[in-house]
Protein backbone atom coordinates (compact mmCIF):
# COMPACT_ATOMS: atom_id res chain seq x y z
CA UNK A 1 0.00 0.00 0.00
CA UNK A 2 1.32 3.45 -1.17
CA UNK A 3 -0.44 5.91 0.93
CA UNK A 4 0.48 9.23 2.92
CA UNK A 5 -1.69 10.69 6.43
CA UNK A 6 -2.23 14.19 6.68
CA UNK A 7 -2.04 15.16 10.46
CA UNK A 8 -2.20 18.45 11.64
CA UNK A 9 0.36 19.59 14.09
CA UNK A 10 -2.40 22.09 15.67
CA UNK A 11 -4.14 19.09 16.83
CA UNK A 12 -2.30 17.28 19.76
CA UNK A 13 -5.06 14.79 20.90
CA UNK A 14 -5.02 12.61 17.51
CA UNK A 15 -4.09 9.55 18.81
CA UNK A 16 -2.53 6.49 17.75
CA UNK A 17 -5.87 4.57 17.95
CA UNK A 18 -7.23 6.96 15.79
CA UNK A 19 -4.75 6.34 13.27
CA UNK A 20 -4.57 2.84 13.64
CA UNK A 21 -7.84 2.74 12.58
CA UNK A 22 -7.81 4.53 9.23
CA UNK A 23 -5.02 2.39 8.44
CA UNK A 24 -7.38 -0.73 9.26
CA UNK A 25 -9.93 0.80 7.42
CA UNK A 26 -7.68 1.08 3.93
CA UNK A 27 -5.99 -2.62 4.63
CA UNK A 28 -9.51 -4.02 4.33
CA UNK A 29 -10.54 -1.92 1.60
CA UNK A 30 -7.50 -1.69 -0.49
CA UNK A 31 -9.30 -0.08 -3.54
CA UNK A 32 -10.66 3.02 -1.66
CA UNK A 33 -9.08 6.44 -2.44
CA UNK A 34 -9.03 7.52 1.08
CA UNK A 35 -9.95 7.16 4.37
CA UNK A 36 -11.01 10.11 6.26
CA UNK A 37 -12.12 10.68 10.33
CA UNK A 38 -15.32 12.74 10.70
CA UNK A 39 -16.73 14.53 13.64
CA UNK A 40 -19.80 16.19 13.64
CA UNK A 41 -20.71 14.79 9.95
CA UNK A 42 -17.73 17.09 8.90
CA UNK A 43 -14.36 15.12 7.31
CA UNK A 44 -11.47 16.26 9.30
CA UNK A 45 -7.36 15.34 9.90
CA UNK A 46 -6.23 12.29 10.03
CA UNK A 47 -6.93 11.44 6.35
CA UNK A 48 -5.54 9.02 4.98
CA UNK A 49 -4.78 9.30 0.78
CA UNK A 50 -3.66 6.21 -1.49
CA UNK A 51 -1.20 7.02 -3.89
CA UNK A 52 -4.33 6.72 -6.73
CA UNK A 53 -5.92 9.89 -5.42
CA UNK A 54 -2.62 11.86 -5.03
CA UNK A 55 -2.44 13.73 -8.88
CA UNK A 56 -5.60 15.24 -7.80
CA UNK A 57 -4.10 16.51 -4.28
CA UNK A 58 -1.58 17.91 -6.13
CA UNK A 59 -4.08 19.73 -8.31
CA UNK A 60 -5.57 21.56 -5.00
CA UNK A 61 -4.23 25.15 -5.35
CA UNK A 62 -3.99 28.13 -2.77
CA UNK A 63 -5.85 26.95 0.58
CA UNK A 64 -8.26 24.98 -0.99
CA UNK A 65 -7.73 21.68 1.21
CA UNK A 66 -8.95 18.96 0.22
CA UNK A 67 -12.42 18.59 1.48
CA UNK A 68 -14.25 19.23 -2.06
CA UNK A 69 -11.97 16.46 -3.15
CA UNK A 70 -13.19 14.23 -0.66
CA UNK A 71 -16.88 15.03 -1.54
CA UNK A 72 -16.28 14.70 -4.76
CA UNK A 73 -14.88 11.19 -4.38
CA UNK A 74 -16.74 9.81 -1.82
CA UNK A 75 -18.31 6.85 -3.13
CA UNK A 76 -14.52 6.07 -3.44
CA UNK A 77 -13.35 6.72 -0.07
CA UNK A 78 -14.30 5.91 3.59
CA UNK A 79 -15.66 8.38 6.17
CA UNK A 80 -14.85 6.94 10.10
CA UNK A 81 -16.98 8.37 12.60
CA UNK A 82 -14.88 9.59 15.93
CA UNK A 83 -17.28 10.83 19.20
CA UNK A 84 -14.26 12.45 21.12
CA UNK A 85 -14.62 16.48 19.86
CA UNK A 86 -11.06 16.44 22.12
CA UNK A 87 -9.59 14.65 19.53
CA UNK A 88 -10.28 17.10 16.81
CA UNK A 89 -9.28 20.27 19.32
CA UNK A 90 -7.04 22.69 17.09
CA UNK A 91 -4.24 25.06 19.21
CA UNK A 92 -4.33 28.17 17.12
CA UNK A 93 -4.04 30.72 19.37
CA UNK A 94 -2.37 31.62 22.72
CA UNK A 95 -5.64 30.92 24.61
CA UNK A 96 -6.31 27.50 22.68
CA UNK A 97 -3.16 26.45 24.65
CA UNK A 98 -3.89 27.29 28.10
CA UNK A 99 -7.08 25.48 27.53
CA UNK A 100 -5.61 22.90 26.57
CA UNK A 101 -2.80 23.14 29.45
CA UNK A 102 -5.77 23.57 31.93
CA UNK A 103 -7.27 20.29 30.84
CA UNK A 104 -4.23 17.83 30.94
CA UNK A 105 -3.51 19.25 34.13
CA UNK A 106 -6.82 18.09 35.48
CA UNK A 107 -6.52 14.67 33.90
Amino acid sequence: MKAAMVLLADQPFISTRMINQLIEQHRQNPDLLFVAATFSGIARPPILFTSSIFPKLFQLQGDQGARQLLQHESAKGRFVHFSDPWAFFDVDTTADYQIIKDCTMHM
